[in-house]
């Protein structure tokens, strides 16, 4: 029931590549994907994100040769393993100090953590379940207006 937050030590383990250098079979003269500006998280439109377009350049790459540590774009800075291990511990320690006898649900310190992207994620999971049920209803609407010359025109834009 114990947990150590306090992960400092653990995160030079976390740093090892994934290839070593046996299965390193290339050379520095190869293509490299260079070095992403600073601002890179910001530069990248909408469409990108959704499509994950932006990462063809590092799958081109990686289709060349085996990726390197190197190749690897930042973290944005929100994403930042010390940024969310500080976010949790700090719910953590701070609902523990409320509660007093150290029975508090770690649950409860994620949720407080990260209760906004949680709410988002579920919006869109709902809509993704909706989905293959609504398309069938959607799609025998649109047959009925098709096939009826006198239902009016906004029927038909509504499906």
């Amino acid at each position: 029931r114990i947990i150590n937050l306090n992960m400092s030590a653990e995160r030079s383990q976390l740093s090892e590549p994934l290839l070593n250098s046996s299965t390193q079979n290339t050379n520095d003269a190869e293509t490299k994907l260079g070095e992403s500006p600073p601002d890179f998280w910001s530069k990248i439109n909408v469409f990108s994100k959704i499509s994950f377009w932006w990462t063809m350049p590092l799958l081109r790459l990686g289709k060349k040769r085996p990726l390197k540590d190197e190749d690897m774009w930042p973290v944005r800075p929100e994403d930042d393993t010390e940024l969310q291990v500080d976010t949790l511990k700090a719910h953590w320690l701070q609902e523990e100090q409320k509660d007093g006898n150290g029975n508090y649900p770690v649950i409860w310190a994620i949720y407080k953590s990260y209760y906004s992207k949680l709410l988002w994620m579920g919006f869109f999971d709902g809509i993704a379940a909706a989905l293959p049920f609504v398309s069938p209803l959607a799609i025998q609407g649109i047959g009925f207006y098709l096939q009826d010359d006198s239902s009016p025109t906004y029927v038909g834009l509504a499906w």
